[in-house]
C-alpha cells in the first residue's frame, strides 16, 4: 500500500522502472502522526443540526462488536519486480468482525474475517503505447491471515498480496522478460472510532461519519476504503 503499489499518484506512473516494493510501515507512521493531530482538536459540528451530544454513545456497552468492511479499488503494479512493469485495475474485498474494548480502547478476543477473491482486469504495461503483460496466474491484492490489536485506538491487519508469473514486454514492445511469481508479507492499521463520536455528516480529519450517523468511514487515498458499523446492544 505504499505509492509502488498503488498509482493514484502521476509521478509514479513517471518512474515505474525503478519502483521498488517497500512495506507500508512509512505510510503508517504517517497515518499515525495524522491521527494524533485529529483527534487532539475539537470536535466539529454536525452538519445542519446542533452541537454534537458526548452522551451519543450511552447505548453501547463497554465491549463493542464492530463490522468491519475493508474495499479496494484502483490501477495496481500486479507484477513482484522490474525490470518491466504489469499494471490492472485491482478490487478486493475483506470483512471483519470482532469486539472493541470501548474505554481502553483494544481489541477484545479473536476477530473473524473472510477475505473474497481479488480481481485483476484490464492488465496493461505501466508505460503507455506499451505492448501487453501477459498474467500467468491469479493475483491475490490482500488476504488477511491475522487480525491484532494495533497502536491505541487501531487494529492492525497482517496480510499477504500473491504476485502471479508475469511475462513484461522488455523495453516497451521487446521480446517478453519473464518476472517470478512472489508472495510478500504485508501490514495495515485501521483505526477504530469510538462509537460515541457518532453523529451524521461529522468529519474528523480522514474520518467521517455517514449521513444516517450509524457507521465511520475511512478513506486513505491508497485505494482502501474502510467502513465501521458499531453494533448497538
Amino acid at each position: 500500500m505504499t505509492l509502488a503499489r498503488n498509482l493514484y499518484f502521476p509521478a509514479v506512473l513517471a518512474g515505474l522502472a525503478s519502483l521498488t516494493f517497500a512495506g507500508a510501515s512509512t505510510a503508517l507512521q504517517e497515518l499515525g502522526a495524522a491521527r494524533t493531530a485529529d483527534w487532539a482538536a475539537p470536535l466539529p459540528q454536525p452538519a445542519g443540526g446542533g452541537p454534537y451530544a458526548p452522551g451519543a454513545g450511552a447505548e453501547f456497552d463497554t465491549e463493542v462488536r464492530y463490522r468491519i468492511v475493508g474495499v479496494y479499488e484502483g490501477p495496481t503494479i500486479v507484477s513482484a519486480e522490474a525490470p518491466g512493469v504489469a499494471v490492472a485495475d485491482v478490487a478486493d474485498r475483506v470483512e471483519i468482525d470482532l469486539t472493541w474494548h470501548r474505554p481502553e480502547g483494544r481489541l477484545v478476543g479473536t476477530p473473524s474475517l473472510r477475505n473474497l477473491d481479488s480481481t485483476a482486469a484490464n492488465p496493461r504495461h505501466g508505460q503507455p503505447d506499451c505492448a501487453t503483460p501477459a498474467l500467468n496466474g491469479r493475483y491475490e491484492h490482500a488476504t488477511v491471515t491475522h487480525v491484532q490489536g494495533g497502536p491505541a485506538g487501531a487494529i492492525e491487519l497482517v496480510y499477504e498480496t500473491a504476485h502471479p508469473d508475469v511475462a513484461v514486454p522488455r523495453s516497451c514492445r521487446g521480446v517478453p522478460t519473464a518476472v517470478a511469481a512472489r508472495h510478500v508479507s504485508r501490514r495495515l492499521e485501521v483505526l477504530v472510532p469510538a462509537p460515541t463520536l457518532l453523529a451524521p455528516h461529522v468529519r474528523y480529519g480522514a474520518v467521517r461519519v455517514t449521513g444516517d450517523g450509524r457507521s465511520f468511514v475511512l478513506d486513505r487515498g491508497d485505494g482502501w476504503t474502510w467502513t465501521l458499523t458499531p453494533i448497538p446492544r
